[in-house]
């Protein structure tokens, strides 16, 4: 991989805003049809990883946070090490 497939920050905003964009399209989708899975309008019908969380909707912003975080934290190596390499 060279210096120019590293992520960026732009990349990190970019994911960031598609993540959300897809979200929005999923609520929507929901909204009108009867979710079988994990969901973002309600708490899934059964137990599952998201339960650790907390109940819904907190269960949403932290799932938020921890990609922001995740995200930013594979980011940012790449970004120090071209800040530092000049």
């Amino acid at each position: 991989m060279g210096a120019s497939d590293a992520p960026r920050w732009r990349d990190y905003r970019f994911a960031i805003i598609v993540t959300f964009a897809w979200a929005a399209f999923t609520f929507h989708l929901q909204r009108d049809h009867e979710p079988t899975m994990a969901t973002l309008k309600q708490e899934a019908p059964t137990a599952s990883i998201l339960d650790v969380l907390g109940p819904w909707p907190v269960y949403l912003v932290a799932e938020i946070t921890i990609v922001l975080i995740v995200w930013a934290l594979m980011t940012w190596p790449w970004e120090w090490k071209r800040a530092t390499t000049g």
